[in-house]
């Protein structure tokens, strides 16, 4: 039975994990012993996890068995617009896709599921949270039903010039309570990836040791949803080698109809070579301007603004316009993108989320700035969340290579 791989946790949109969290979390040592990355970064600990696909996904699920929990209570609270079959239905379609392309997430998934003591479903399902998210809008908009807000999330600039990108990660401040940063070491090869997560998901926005960085943005939109989930293809992409090998593999999952999401995916690799890969339902976009060194995207597709159902366009559009005008100011060395990423000089649509209400997840803010200058493989986190502090706040990094 479909059921029997998915939990029936209730929704409650008053939930806030970290009522729920109770004395200090794990030690985040395991697999081989990375003595020279530090146990926390930014203020958020880091999990060394190394082995095979199983064996990370064990390690995974062991150590943040209760965190996952709480992540899966804070997003069942957000997709309380669909029916539990429907949702259940939803997933074991992203499993089959996810089996059957890349079976080697699909293994840590498993991993993760029988070290948390957790249904696959549920882990199945926060792999896939943004395409949920987007299903549940969708089927909302179609009944003419009133539907959870789409939060429009983060505001990304890189320039090929300086080989340094980065992003503020603007969402809820309960999830920030039990954010991860994952150190991945695979096996056969020794590839390294670091990566911002949240309990469960495995893999989001970060760096790994050939010299690739890979940054996200959401697009609220209606577009065909039911491709490989975005966390999969972030993953994807870190574990690449090459620019090139990212790009490769995007346009193949396209041509097969893999794709099916509303995202962009931003990459650049520390020789310069640099793409915003807008994945609007099946379509796969290339949207880097030729004819500019920096690039920058916020949530809407750049090349046609109106289009797909996108949302709050004054809002996304009008971050854009000022982390290009600001952008264009002076060149984008580290220092100054985490100038950039404090910004608040607009009151209405900050570059620097200030906290706000946004449906049952509470309140959204940015909750980390993020920074990656591959020229000097140096990985940069904000101390804390910028958005709730009166001043810029200091940085902690990690070379990676």
């Amino acid at each position: 039975m479909l059921f029997n791989n998915f939990s029936h946790l209730n929704a409650n949109p008053q939930y806030s994990p970290l009522s729920d969290l109770g004395g200090e979390r794990l030690s985040l040592r395991t697999g081989q012993n990375h003595s020279e990355v530090p146990e926390r970064l930014g203020g958020l600990p880091v999990a060394q996890l190394s082995g095979t696909a199983t064996e990370i996904g064990l390690q995974h699920g062991k150590l943040f068995s209760a965190d996952i929990r709480l992540c899966l209570k804070a997003y069942h609270s957000v997709w309380n617009g669909l029916s539990i079959s429907e949702r259940a239905t939803f997933v074991d379609r992203q499993q089959k896709i996810i089996e059957k392309n890349f079976p080697q997430y699909a293994e840590e998934i498993h991993g993760i599921a029988k070290g948390s003591e957790l249904p696959v479903g549920d882990i199945f399902s926060l792999n896939g949270r943004t395409e949920i998210t987007l299903y549940q809008h969708q089927l909302q908009a179609l009944r003419n039903q009133q539907s959870e807000p789409l939060a429009l999330e983060c505001t990304l600039l890189g320039s090929t010039d300086t080989k340094v990108m980065g992003e503020n990660w603007d969402w809820a401040q309960c999830i920030e309570k039990i954010t991860t940063l994952l150190h991945i070491t695979r096996e056969n090869d020794g590839h390294r990836i670091l990566t911002l997560s949240e309990p469960g998901i495995i893999g989001k926005v970060g760096m790994n040791s050939a010299g690739l960085a890979v940054g996200l943005n959401f697009i609220p939109g209606t577009a065909n949803n039911t491709g490989i989930p975005v966390h999969i293809l972030l993953r994807s992409c870190l574990d690449s080698s090459s620019f090139a090998e990212v790009k490769e593999r995007l346009i193949k999952l396209q041509e097969k109809k893999l794709l099916g999401t509303m995202s962009a995916i931003s990459v650049m690799d520390k020789q310069g070579n640099a793409e915003v890969f807008e994945i609007l339902g099946s379509e796969l976009v290339h949207t880097k301007d030729k004819s500019r060194t920096s690039f920058e995207h916020t949530n809407h597709p750049v090349l046609s603004p109106n289009g797909y159902g996108t949302e709050d366009l004054d809002n996304t559009l009008t971050r854009l316009a000022d982390a290009r005008s600001l952008g264009a100011e002076q060149p984008l060395t580290t220092e100054r993108l985490k100038y950039i990423l404090a910004d608040r000089s607009n009151p209405e649509h900050m570059i620097n989320m200030q906290p706000q209400a946004w449906g049952a997840i509470g309140l959204v803010e940015t909750i980390r700035s993020l920074v990656f200058d591959l020229e000097n493989g140096m990985f940069h986190i904000s101390c804390g969340s910028p958005g709730s502090s009166a001043h810029a706040l200091t940085y902690e990094q990690f070379k990676i290579y």
